[in-house]
């Protein structure tokens, strides 16, 4: 699949998914959550060197939410718990989720641009 990201919706958020793809973070990179209708989410290295690394770089602080963009099917996002807690763990929404983007951490980074059916095959049972 293909994502188109948007340093326009999270310049903080872009700049890192970038730092981490050049580093080769991304690479053999596994899914660990797959909830249908919702979301898939990655983001935690096999390789405990990698993950160390980024863990080291700290949290991001949260974008500004880009107005008129919502959690549509395709969205990619950073994961979060709290004010500036984004690290490495990104999520794909599945289908629209209307629930997400009301909290300051819940910023769209990109989206899905073309294979979303290859998104939507990466597990088809509950993988939490």
């Amino acid at each position: 699949f293909t994502i188109e990201l948007r340093p326009d919706w999270a310049p903080a958020g872009v700049e890192r998914v970038l730092g981490m793809a050049k580093s080769g973070f991304f690479e053999q990179l596994p899914f660990f959550r797959m909830l249908p209708n919702f979301l898939v989410q990655f983001g935690i290295s096999t390789s405990a060197e990698k993950q160390r690394h980024w863990q080291s770089q700290g949290n991001i602080r949260d974008d500004p939410r880009p107005a008129g963009v919502p959690f549509t099917d395709g969205i990619l996002s950073f994961a979060g718990y709290g004010t500036d807690s984004r690290s490495t763990h990104l999520f794909i929404t599945l289908g629209s989720q209307p629930g997400l983007g009301h909290r300051q951490w819940e910023v769209p980074v990109g989206r899905v641009v073309s294979g979303m059916p290859v998104v939507r095959a990466i597990y088809s049972g509950y993988g939490d």
